[in-house]
């Protein structure tokens, strides 16, 4: 500034403050390491490590994360785009970066992550975790919970989309396929490069992208959606659906960023979905909330968030750990309405995922 004064001082206090504002985080450090100890011996014994990097939100990113996604997603992509061009070349392979989340998944060498953890930007470093899919067939549950009752009252999901994140859906079944309105995959391989969406890749896009190998997806869907022609009636026949394959061929995924990934694609691509349902669950088991707990709990977080603001509803299945204490990822995030199951009858001990119920009073 040329000249001195009261003006000079006050129009440099207002562009400091200004600055601040947009630069200082809304969420604070947390208090204690960045880098996960298990992250940094997995890079240091098997040459690199998958995880994920979750970025600091600023006050400008979190202005602009409800009313204008188009400078969410600029704020996003310039805050990952200096995190980015401040590593060196090599040692590092981005796996996924997103529109509305501020994180990104990718393999790194020890070195990559110490030098990430520095960064003044990044919050949290975590192995990038998986888990499995876990459900049962409707049988009578759509009479248990008084569900066939409500389309008598015109409550059949008529004008509603739902998007069911699992292993997909058979394409050609006969309850299933007039509703299917949109596919996509992001479906990570267990280890190696590629991926197991139908087409070999770790992401597809348009039809076949959501065809289903493991069988999971399809029974899921058809408990929401299903026609009644072959399988009992689901829940809201007449709705819209969304399907999004993230499970491989065995019922599991590979990596947490793989759901982040689904839940920030629909939250651009279907701002207008109602319902995302996740019947999954992480292998990692928390106490109470889990928001915070991890970089990729706090991703799915974002991620929710995102499409609670949109108008959604996240449900997600939980208990099928068996664990009476703690509950799976993303069923333990806050702001997901997490599912559990009853028994209606004494039918002695039965097994049923994970779970052995003993007994079924």
């Amino acid at each position: 500034f040329r000249g001195s004064g009261m003006l000079g001082n006050g129009v440099l206090w207002m562009l400091v403050s200004t600055l601040m504002a947009w630069l200082v985080p809304v969420l604070p450090v947390q208090a204690g390491r960045v880098l996960s100890p298990d992250a940094l011996s997995v890079a240091q014994t098997e040459g690199d490590a998958r995880v994920m990097v979750m970025l600091r939100t600023s006050q400008r990113m979190a202005s602009v994360s409800v009313s204008t996604p188009a400078r969410r997603m600029d704020a996003v992509r310039a805050s990952v785009d200096r995190v980015l061009g401040d590593l060196p070349a090599g040692g590092h392979q981005v796996l996924r970066r997103y529109a509305l989340v501020p994180a990104i998944a990718m393999g790194a060498d020890a070195a990559t992550l110490r030098r990430l953890a520095r960064h003044p930007r990044v919050t949290r470093i975590d192995l990038d975790v998986g888990g499995s899919g876990s459900a049962s067939a409707p049988d009578e549950a759509s009479v248990l919970n008084r569900v066939s009752g409500l389309r008598g009252l015109g409550l059949d999901g008529r004008g509603m989309k739902v998007a069911v994140i699992d292993s997909g859906l058979d394409t050609d079944h006969p309850d299933l396929r007039a509703h299917l309105v949109g596919q996509e995959c992001f479906c990570s391989a267990q280890s190696g490069p590629g991926g197991c969406c139908p087409d070999g890749t770790a992401r597809q896009s348009g039809a076949g992208a959501a065809e289903d190998q493991d069988g999971h997806g399809t029974n899921v869907t058809g408990i929401i959606v299903g026609a009644g022609l072959v399988a009992p009636v689901g829940a809201v026949p007449n709705a819209s659906l969304l399907a999004v394959r993230v499970l491989d061929a065995e019922g599991r995924f590979c990596c947490s960023s793989d759901i982040v990934a689904a839940l920030d694609w629909l939250a651009v691509h279907h701002p207008d979905v109602d319902v995302v349902n996740l019947s999954l669950g992480t292998d990692g088991l928390f106490g109470g909330s889990c928001d915070a707990a991890t970089s990729w709990t706090q991703a799915l977080s974002t991620a929710v968030d995102n499409l609670i603001a949109r108008g959604a509803v996240v449900v997600a299945s939980s208990g099928n750990e068996g664990d009476l204490a703690r509950t799976a990822a993303p069923a333990c995030i806050g702001d997901v309405l997490g599912v559990a199951a009853t028994w209606d009858a004494r039918l002695g001990a039965v097994g049923f995922s994970r779970c052995i119920d003993s007994p079924t009073a």
